[in-house]
């Protein structure tokens, strides 16, 4: 079974040892499935930005505001 706690806990050791770029890889390996979820992509954006890619980050920001988007017209 899944751990979030577990590969939350990875990112943030790797990110605190200054590797971004493998924090970013392992969040990609970590969620293999097509339809990423909202989590997903607040993380990825949020690991962008550390890695000072900011367009895609907010790119990516705005993938995550569009689930959101959607949860909301369908309540």
């Amino acid at each position: 079974m899944r751990s979030y706690d577990d590969e939350l806990s990875q990112t943030v050791t790797l990110v605190g040892q200054g590797n971004v770029d493998q924090a970013l890889t392992q969040l990609d390996s970590n969620n293999t499935s097509t339809e990423k979820d909202l989590l997903y992509y607040m993380e990825k954006s949020e690991l962008l930005r550390l890695n000072k890619k900011y367009k895609d980050s907010i790119s990516t920001s705005l993938l995550a505001d569009h689930l959101v988007d959607q949860w909301e017209n369908e309540a």
